[in-house]
């Protein structure tokens, strides 16, 4: 029998159909989510106001202003709540300062000139900041995306391993990841609220792109080793309420855990085994 190629078949270390627009479209979803019992109160008032109409034949007409005031307020709140997705780049920097030395920002310019082809991304800015801590994030601005990563991280990592981390949040950006982060991480919601929006899986999702997009899975399984080495034992970024609140943005999101967890495949230690094992 002549092989037949399966027509359904999608690579699984590539965006998978309808990935990137449900990651798109879940701050959307996660708005409606927590909107509905506006919407179901105001529909049982629209209700009850035309039930009225055979009496009054005008409540019509409030009911029709009623409708169309509910759906101009929450149409304005989503536009400000997915606009918070611009927020977190001014957020991060107003929060941290310049770090680092010359050599280390060019070679961070190299390394993020060679990747956004691959990864399909424009515009993107990096900056390294001052700080002890191995982290970085990449946040969306109005014009394109900033590139945070600490000097540390600068300092101490190989060129490979600074290239697997800087590939893995460009990842992210193509699986439509980074708004969805972004806005978790801004947004007036507390942290179970924060970490549903933000997604569980993602971060390990996110490795299997840039793994394969870069084509060498040990580079960014290195860098996330030494995230899991380094833990909170320095008292950097990881302390501050920026981090608590911002966590689920950055490359290491669980960089404050004392000991790592098994269970959490977004844990940088079982996420760089998982690429070990490739």
């Amino acid at each position: 029998m002549a092989p037949v190629l399966d027509p359904t078949w999608q690579n699984p270390y590539a965006p998978l159909n309808g990935e990137r627009a449900a990651n798109d479209a879940a701050v959307r979803s996660f708005f409606f989510r927590r909107e509905r019992p506006v919407f179901v109160g105001a529909g049982v008032v629209v209700a009850l106001l035309l039930a009225g109409t055979a009496v009054m034949w005008w409540l019509a007409l409030v009911a029709v202003v009623v409708a169309g005031a509910v759906v101009l307020l929450e149409r304005g709140r989503l536009a400000r709540f997915e606009g918070l997705r611009t927020e977190l780049a001014v957020v991060v920097a107003n929060a941290t300062h310049g770090g680092g030395t010359t050599r280390d920002q060019e070679r961070l310019g190299v390394i993020v000139d060679r990747l956004v082809a691959s990864f399909g991304l424009d515009n993107v800015v990096a900056r390294v900041v001052a700080d002890p801590s191995y982290n970085a994030t990449l946040a969306p601005t109005r014009d394109g995306f900033a590139l945070f990563i600490t000097s540390s991280l600068m300092k101490d990592f190989e060129l490979i391993e600074v290239e697997g981390v800087v590939a893995h949040l460009f990842a992210r950006e193509r699986l439509g990841l980074a708004g969805r982060l972004a806005v978790a991480s801004v947004a007036p919601l507390n942290d179970e609220a924060r970490a549903r929006l933000a997604g569980q899986g993602v971060a390990y999702r996110a490795d299997e792109i840039a793994a394969a997009t870069i084509r060498y899975p040990l580079g960014l399984a290195a860098a996330l080793r030494r995230c899991a080495e380094q833990g909170a034992s320095v008292r950097g970024l990881e302390s501050t309420a920026l981090y608590s609140a911002t966590r689920w943005a950055w490359f290491n999101q669980h960089a404050d855990r004392a000991t790592p967890d098994m269970g959490d495949v977004d844990d940088a230690l079982l996420r760089a085994r998982a690429l070990e094992e490739w």
